[in-house]
């Protein structure tokens, strides 16, 4: 038996709301990672408590426009007999009453990151709303709005068979312009019937890895002086642990730790794609930086997540990566090690 079904133009239609709808509103300011992992623990809930779902992904990182991102990526349907909906998402209607109770008295429809201070108290609500989804907790009011200040993300647990089966049921919808697109760049760059060991480099997202906040000091405890040395001093001995006839795939999230990579990692295969400058957020909107295109860059995203996950098996640099869980959840789910 299928799990997924086509929506089509009838059933997407829910301008007005029937009965007693009642609607899950998802809605989230990130990477694709998070994006689709996050999506995942959205229609758990949902399909506990009989709630349409709503991917609402306008105003997202990689646009900053009003088009809905989900849109960009994936088909309307229904999975497990939960609609996910994200055609026309600025057209419906929701019912009141709502939670959080901010939106009673405000537009539902406003750019989410206008008001994301003003929607919680504080962050112990924040935990709390979270806490309850987890839960699947009854809540009586007719609309939820998963906003930017609720992730639900299992950052600190690995993922599930459910959760796999999700992403991989939803990867099927993908829109035919992106799956072309990654199917080409790994017939191109994979040789066939190799063995593959996929790298990657993540190294936080202000751009500035090795600065005060960056994402290896976080999770390492303490700070190098280069990516270079990084990369030769906790790279490298894993790669000269591998079996010679294995190949090497490098996902990196800088221009530098790209080229450091190519540098030290003789012969390595890399996905050429666009960079955010130094000292800058990695994930970005076509219309913050001069050169860049947002749908290109998540579509190099999606490639890079793709390509791993053709991998026999991932090493990554940050742990609890989203990124590098999404590639481990797709087709035959490489293990994840991270270093």
């Amino acid at each position: 038996m299928s799990f997924l079904k086509k929506i089509n133009t009838a059933e997407a239609n829910l301008s007005e709301s029937k009965g007693e709808d009642r609607y899950l509103v998802y809605r989230r300011h990130a990477g694709i990672g998070d994006l689709l992992i996050g999506l995942y623990y959205s229609w758990k809930y949902a399909s506990a408590t009989k709630r349409k779902l709503i991917v609402d992904w306008r105003w997202s990182t990689y646009t900053n426009t009003s088009s809905n991102l989900f849109s960009y990526l994936f088909q309307d349907c229904f999975i497990k007999g939960v609609p996910l909906i994200g055609t026309n998402v600025d057209k419906i209607q929701y019912p009141p009453p709502f939670y959080p109770a901010f939106y009673n008295n405000t537009n539902i429809h406003t750019p989410p990151d206008i008001y994301s201070n003003q929607i919680y108290k504080s962050h112990a609500e924040k935990r709390i709303f979270a806490n309850k989804i987890c839960s699947f907790f009854p809540f009586e009011e007719r609309t939820i709005v998963m906003n930017e200040g609720v992730t639900i993300s299992p950052y600190q647990d690995p993922l599930d068979d459910k959760s796999k089966n999700f992403i991989n049921i939803l990867w099927s919808t993908m829109v035919e312009s992106m799956t072309v697109h990654m199917k080409k760049t790994h017939s191109e760059l994979f040789p066939d019937n190799e063995n593959i060991i996929g790298i990657h480099i993540r190294l936080g997202n202000n751009g500035e890895p090795f600065g005060v906040n960056n994402g290896i000091e976080r999770v390492k405890g303490y700070h190098w002086q280069d990516i270079g040395d990084y990369l030769r001093q906790e790279i490298i001995p894993i790669i000269k642990k591998l079996p010679k006839d294995y190949h090497i795939y490098v996902a990196a999230d800088t221009e530098e730790a790209n080229d450091q990579a190519k540098k030290l990692i003789p012969g390595c295969i890399t996905y050429e794609k666009w960079f955010a400058p130094p000292g800058c957020e990695i994930h970005f909107a076509s219309s913050e930086v001069s050169g860049s295109n947002g749908i290109e860059i998540l579509r190099d995203a999606l490639t890079e997540v793709f390509l791993l996950s053709q991998c026999d098996s991932v090493y990554s640099t940050l742990e609890h990566s989203a990124f590098a869980k999404l590639a481990g959840a797709i087709g035959e789910h490489p293990p994840i090690f991270f270093i």
